[in-house]
């Protein structure tokens, strides 16, 4: 089995996270990030899905302008990446 330091900082991250409605969330927030009540984790291809769609739909913002976005609202695992492959 783990260790039980590694069951205690599973722990301490699980706590920022809920299931709501079949979705996963993150709630609250940590001092590097933006104050948000919650947003929704997506997957990258989701996320590249949504920057597309700001990007189609806002005017063609440049990535660093459909991050702030995105970030209000979702969160994904290496956003910039999913950005820069869906506007390319």
């Amino acid at each position: 089995g783990k260790s039980i330091r590694d069951r205690r900082r599973a722990k301490h991250k699980a706590h920022m996270y809920m299931v709501d409605q079949g979705k996963l969330w993150r709630v609250g927030s940590t001092a590097i990030e933006r104050a948000r009540a919650r947003v929704e984790c997506v997957t990258q291809e989701e996320a590249g899905q949504l920057a597309w769609e700001v990007h189609r739909d806002g005017g063609h913002f440049h990535r660093d302008n459909i991050k702030i976005q995105l970030m209000n609202t979702i969160m994904s695992p290496n956003l910039d990446q999913s950005i820069t492959t869906a506007i390319m």
